[in-house]
C-alpha cells in the first residue's frame, strides 16, 4: 500500500518538536491524531500561518515525550478528549469512563444486574457488589511522596503531613459503600451509608463529613434526592444506558 505523503502541518508540527529536543515522526504525529489526543491539522495554527499555536504545540510536545508504542498515556488521553470537546471525543471519552468502571464487575465475573425495586432485586444486587469487593484493591502509591518530589522539581519545599491529613478514596469504607453504588446505584447504598462510609473513611475530618449531611439535608428538604440525580444512580449500567 502506497503511503500518503505527510502534510505541511505534519511536517511542519515534527521540525517544531525536533527543534525543542524532542524526537517525533509523521506516522507519530498521525497516531496522536487517530486517537484524538491531537485535533484536526485545521485547528493547529494561528491566524497567520505557520506559527503553531502554543496549546498544540505544548500538547505535542508532551505526546513526544510520554508516549511509546503499546504503552497507554492513561487519563491524560481522557483530558485531551475533554478539553477539546468535539463529538468524537466525547464519545470516546464516554466510552472510556464506562469501560473503566466496568472494569471492577468483569473481573469479579458480575454478568447480568439485577433490575427493580423488589427484595429479591435488592439481594441480587448486593451479592454482585460483595464479589467485586475482594476484587478492589488499593494502588501502592505513595501520595504525600509524590506530591513533595514534583514540588522538589520546581524549587518548593513543602512541609511533611501526617497521614491522617491526607484522605484517600481507597480508603476500606468507601470501597465498600462504592460496591453497591457501582452495582445498584444511588438508591442501594442510600444516604445513611454514604454518611457511614465518610465518617469512618474520615475520622480527623468532621467537618468535612459534616458539610455532606448538610447539603444532603438541604436537598431533600428542598425535594431532592442527590444519589438519584448522580451519575451513578442506577449503577454503571444504568449509567452507560444514558
Amino acid at each position: 500500500m502506497v503511503r500518503t505523503k505527510p502534510s505541511d502541518a505534519h511536517l511542519l508540527l515534527v521540525r517544531a518538536i525536533t527543534a525543542r529536543g524532542l524526537k517525533a515522526t509523521t506516522t507519530q504525529v498521525e497516531r496522536w491524531q487517530q486517537h484524538a489526543w491531537l485535533p484536526n491539522p485545521a485547528t493547529w495554527f494561528e491566524p497567520a500561518p505557520p506559527t503553531l499555536r502554543p496549546l498544540i504545540l505544548d500538547r505535542a510536545l508532551w505526546l513526544a515525550e510520554n508516549t511509546r508504542v503499546g504503552r497507554s498515556i492513561g487519563w491524560w488521553g481522557w483530558v485531551f478528549w475533554a478539553v477539546d470537546g468535539t463529538p468524537d471525543s466525547t464519545q470516546r471519552l464516554r466510552a472510556a469512563i464506562i469501560a473503566a468502571l466496568e472494569r471492577p464487575l468483569r473481573r469479579a465475573g458480575v454478568g447480568k444486574i439485577p433490575g427493580g425495586n423488589s427484595d429479591r432485586a435488592f439481594q441480587g444486587r448486593a451479592v454482585a457488589a460483595a464479589k467485586v469487593l475482594p476484587n478492589r484493591r488499593p494502588p501502592r502509591r505513595n501520595r504525600d511522596e509524590e506530591l513533595h518530589e514534583h514540588a522538589a522539581e520546581v524549587g518548593l519545599s513543602m512541609p511533611a503531613l501526617a497521614e491522617s491529613d491526607i484522605p484517600t478514596v481507597f480508603h476500606p469504607a468507601l470501597l465498600e459503600a462504592g460496591a453497591p453504588l457501582l452495582v445498584g446505584g444511588g438508591e442501594d447504598l442510600g444516604a445513611e451509608g454514604l454518611l457511614d462510609a465518610l465518617t469512618t473513611a474520615f475520622p480527623d475530618h468532621p467537618e468535612a463529613v459534616e458539610n455532606v449531611r448538610q447539603l444532603l439535608r438541604q436537598a431533600e428538604l428542598a425535594g431532592i434526592d442527590l444519589l438519584a440525580v448522580h451519575p451513578l444512580a442506577q449503577g454503571v449500567r444504568g449509567g452507560a444506558r444514558h
